[in-house]
């Protein structure tokens, strides 16, 4: 399994992503959105099923294009003009649950709209970013709005305080953004143990039959998650 993170990671989660079996690849800094948040692949990659859309600057990168293909991904770029200015940097920060994507669809890049996902529409343009996955069914995330509207349509949602994660430039950053799952574990990119909801994440994540590993032992920090290939 490959692991797609942002280069400017490499130093931090390179070698414990290699130490849990995942090769990894690279993303070079997207120059289109906030420096701040350049290296986050949440905002330049999106997958659902075999279809891989990107973003104008990762297209460019022929590593990451080469590796999609020969995985039998459709590659398609993103339509969308992106700013450092949210939310015209959160067209691709969809969250796909199950066959479901959470998003704000009015900001959501045309090529996802196209590819005919059903969507649960939330405000959050950031979807990604704010929605720590379990499984197909239960997701973990501090935003109120996205809590109710996954719940309406059938997930189990762990709702949890702001905070406690870290996001160089911000005051926070978001679980979504510090983590993703594959298979039965649920990966962070460092510890948690100073989240006031630890114990709950932590069960929660358990009930589901799936355990933490916690990469780093620094806090955890938003890194813009991993996507799996």
């Amino acid at each position: 399994m490959i692991a797609l993170i942002g280069e400017r990671y490499r130093e931090k989660l390179g070698k414990p992503l290699e130490n849990q079996g995942f090769s990894v690849a690279f993303m070079k800094d997207n120059p289109n959105v906030d420096p701040r948040l350049a290296g986050h692949v949440d905002l330049s990659v999106f997958l659902y099923g075999k279809t891989a859309v990107l973003a104008g600057s990762v297209m460019k990168q022929q590593k990451i294009v080469n590796i999609l293909t020969k995985r039998a991904f459709s590659v398609k770029q993103a339509q969308s003009t992106q700013s450092a200015d949210y939310p015209n940097d959160a067209n691709l920060c969809a969250r796909v649950i199950g066959e479901k994507v959470i998003h704000n669809q009015r900001h959501s890049d045309q090529a996802i709209r196209e590819l005919g996902c059903a969507y649960i529409d939330v405000c959050q343009a950031y979807s990604a970013c704010s929605v720590c996955t379990v499984s197909g069914c239960a997701i973990i995330t501090s935003d109120r709005g996205i809590a109710t509207a996954a719940g309406i349509n059938g997930i189990d949602v762990l709702l949890i305080a702001p905070g406690a994660i870290r996001l160089e430039g911000f005051n926070y950053g978001f679980i979504g953004g510090s983590s993703f799952v594959d298979g039965d574990t649920v990966y962070f990119s460092g510890k948690l143990d100073a989240h006031p909801d630890f114990d709950r994440i932590t069960a929660f994540i358990e009930k589901y039959g799936k355990a933490c590993v916690f990469l780093t032992d620094e806090p955890a920090f938003d890194f813009g998650g991993a996507v799996l290939l």
